[in-house]
């Protein structure tokens, strides 16, 4: 699993956690958690975003599976005070990520 996160500024503090084995994502913002499960997202799907009642709503940009890896686009909230890696970030390995973003 291949992680983007984009960097939006804000004071909500969000977290992830990457279960690759399963490919279940759970997020957590500002103390409200949500997983999504992404093991039956198929080769080639577009993503069709998910419940309105969801956080992922505001936290999942785009999913895509590639080769049957894979590659997730969510929101990274980023304070003034960010470093240069949180405001232009690159792809990082679900494997490799702190899971608290």
């Amino acid at each position: 699993m291949k992680i983007f996160f984009s960097p939006q500024r804000s004071d909500k503090k969000v977290s992830y956690k990457f279960d690759e084995q399963n490919e279940i994502v759970t997020a957590t913002v500002d103390g409200n958690e949500d997983a999504i499960d992404l093991s039956d997202f198929p080769e080639g799907a577009r993503f069709e975003g998910v419940s309105e009642d969801s956080i992922w709503n505001s936290l999942l940009s785009k999913v895509e599976r590639k080769n049957g890896e894979i590659y997730l686009t969510v929101m990274n909230y980023i304070g003034a005070g960010a470093s240069e890696l949180e405001r232009f970030p690159s792809w990082k390995d679900a494997k490799d990520v702190n899971n608290d973003g």
